[in-house]
């Protein structure tokens, strides 16, 4: 059973004001989704959004997964890895993820709106500039420049993400998964 929303008349939440911008240009498309939301444009929109399940938002069988796999870049436009989005598929892949909330939202499944509940994971931002700003300095694949006036960065996804996935099971103090838990 497909589960979509009313694009026209739901709100998001977390939503960036950059994607906010981008939403609704000509030609963008968006995957059905209450939270995490994955608008793209272009010729791999489609591949890009044809999988982003409800209780898998940031993982392997979601738009992130599906844009590293294409070889994507993250930019990032006067922000920093705070808010770079990818760095949550390298929390995935770490294994340092445990934690689930029980989450829901009104969507339409068929022609009715139904409340449709999910699990997804818990994701943890605190440490992201930390783990950015150590990609930067050991690999050298971070590209500065200016856009506009906005200090900007731009980095190959799948470097980051593995990078990052390495990082964060070094780093962080979260328990890790075991075949036993």
């Amino acid at each position: 059973m497909a589960a979509g929303r009313e694009r026209a008349v739901s709100a998001r939440r977390t939503l960036g004001t950059r994607t906010g911008v981008f939403r609704p240009a000509p030609g963008v498309r968006e995957r059905a989704r209450p939270r995490r939301a994955c608008g793209s444009g272009g010729p791999l929109a489609e591949r890009i959004l044809a999988v982003h399940d409800l209780d898998d938002p940031v993982g392997e069988r979601s738009p992130l997964g599906a844009i590293e796999a294409v070889g994507g870049w993250s930019l990032l436009i006067g922000v920093g890895y705070e808010k770079c989005t990818m760095l949550h598929l390298a929390e995935e892949r770490s294994g340092t993820l445990r934690e689930t909330v029980r989450n829901g939202a009104p969507l339409m499944v068929g022609d009715r709106r139904r409340w449709v509940g999910f699990d997804e994971r818990v994701v943890h931002d605190e440490d992201f500039p930390e783990v950015g700003r150590a990609f930067a300095r050991e690999t050298g694949l971070e590209r500065l420049g200016p856009i506009g006036a906005a200090p900007s960065r731009l980095v190959p996804d799948a470097e980051l993400v593995g990078f990052a996935s390495a990082w964060f099971r070094g780093h962080r103090t979260v328990p890790v998964k075991t075949d036993q838990a």
